[in-house]
């Protein structure tokens, strides 16, 4: 939908974007073959600024979804040396128990 206003075009689309074009004033008195080059580059415009955002939204999810995998990566490690610790605890308990109690180490 085409409105013109106070030489501002307004274009909103089907996804309920609205894009705000001023138009130059020589353009208000120019020829269809000219206002349909301007149609059309303005519907190019609105086409890579759509593609600008879905790029920039599926790079935000790839951000996300490697942020999520390196947390449970992470979270993964430190569990195996939480692990890893308690098991040398133990086992170095087990030595020093055996050694407090006259046992060799």
């Amino acid at each position: 939908m085409y409105k013109y206003s106070y030489n501002k075009i307004i274009i909103g689309d089907s996804s309920g974007c609205v894009f705000v074009y001023e138009i130059e004033d020589n353009l208000l008195n120019s020829s269809k073959e000219e206002m349909d080059e301007f149609l059309l580059w303005i519907e190019n415009r609105i086409y890579l600024n759509k593609q600008k955002l879905k790029r920039q939204i599926e790079l935000c999810k790839e951000k996300e979804s490697m942020m999520n995998k390196e947390e449970k990566n992470t979270n993964e490690r430190k569990e195996q040396l939480k692990n890893k610790l308690d098991e040398e605890y133990k086992n170095s308990y087990e030595k020093y128990k055996s050694y407090l109690l006259g046992n060799k180490i």
